[in-house]
């Protein structure tokens, strides 16, 4: 699987986004993201077993996205 995460306007983005993801809800930063929103490069730092890379960043009309790719925890 995938979350993505969306971020805009991009008048109101700053110049790098550095955020704690808590996708799983138990309280606890599942990873950290930073995004450059000049050049569009993407760092990730996992901190659950399920968390894999950043599959893809993106420009949106009027903001930007990231997509991160999810173990199957089965």
């Amino acid at each position: 699987g995938f979350i993505q995460l969306n971020w805009g306007p991009n008048a109101a983005l700053p110049a790098v986004l550095r955020e704690g993801i808590d996708y799983d809800g138990d309280g606890r930063a599942d990873f950290i993201i930073t995004l450059d929103t000049r050049t569009g490069n993407t760092s990730l730092v996992p901190f659950h077993a399920a968390v894999r890379f950043v599959e893809k960043s993106y420009r949106l009309r009027n903001g930007w996205a990231v997509r991160i790719l999810l173990a199957n925890r089965r």
